[in-house]
């Protein structure tokens, strides 16, 4: 079990972390019809949060939630308008913006609501986003139900007047499945806010993989499980990682599959 280095650090970062949530949610839902937090404030609370910490925030959005994200005043040093138009016409799913308040970082993903929950639902093993203007190439790593990693590379392009790059939700390799972290932001999130029945996504979501773990192969004396497929493992919190590792499987055939 993971054991906290500095308790103390954690749990001062973690409140002040909570309050630039608080302070700043209601001005994220008028551009949202979801939010979701996660990364290190969804899995390392009072745990392995640190100054260094960001604070991740998934937005599920459409068109019309965007009309006026120009207004937002977190976000002003962005051409949100040209953002706008090219998520509007599915050029990319997906797009980020990030602020700065009292010194700690907040990464803002935008979603495309479907697009969202074809992720939760296995229906997409990759989605578009928008990427910076530099080109670069970007790592993904994904995991298996046996902790495996899968690396994987993906250049950046140009679509239309936008530099985009593909995102990896899952992958199979060797009938053996990999979770990117698209995926497992909805294993481990804190619903913030919901007018769009995100949490149904999610739980379906939750079941899916589960079902999905069942039936993968087993060889003998591996263990198997849901948290396996989590990046930063060592920084969870034995909480967080208690109710992820609700499934977990000791394999003891090398041809079982349940």
């Amino acid at each position: 079990m993971n054991t906290p280095q500095k308790p103390n650090l954690a749990k001062r970062e973690t409140t002040k972390r909570i309050k630039i949530i608080e302070d700043s949610l209601y001005e994220l839902t008028k551009y949202s019809k979801a939010i979701l937090l996660t990364g290190p404030m969804a899995y390392g609370q009072d745990f392995s949060v640190d100054e260094e910490s960001p604070i991740i925030l998934q937005l599920i959005t459409d068109a019309e939630k965007l009309e006026h994200l120009g207004t937002c005043k977190f976000f002003q040093k962005y051409n949100t308008e040209k953002i706008r138009d090219g998520f509007k016409s599915d050029v990319f799913q997906k797009f980020t913006l990030t602020c700065i308040i009292k010194e700690v970082v907040i990464e803002c993903h935008f979603w495309d609501e479907k697009t969202w929950k074809d992720v939760a639902h296995y229906k997409r093993k990759n989605i578009t986003r928008l990427r910076s203007q530099t080109r670069k190439i970007y790592t993904d790593i994904a995991y298996s139900f046996d902790s495996e990693e899968l690396t994987t590379e993906h250049p950046d392009y140009k679509k239309e007047i936008y530099n985009v790059g593909e995102l990896p939700v899952y992958d199979i390799k060797n009938e053996k499945i990999f979770i990117s972290g698209s995926l497992s932001d909805i294993l481990i999130c804190i619903k913030l806010h919901d007018e769009c029945d995100a949490k149904s996504a999610i739980r379906e979501c939750k079941n899916m993989t589960k079902e999905k773990l069942a039936e993968t192969k087993k060889e003998k004396n591996i263990i198997y499980s849901l948290f396996q497929t989590l990046p930063n493992k060592d920084h969870v919190s034995p909480e967080v990682a208690e109710s992820v590792e609700d499934v977990t499987i000791v394999s003891e055939d090398p041809e079982i599959s349940i």
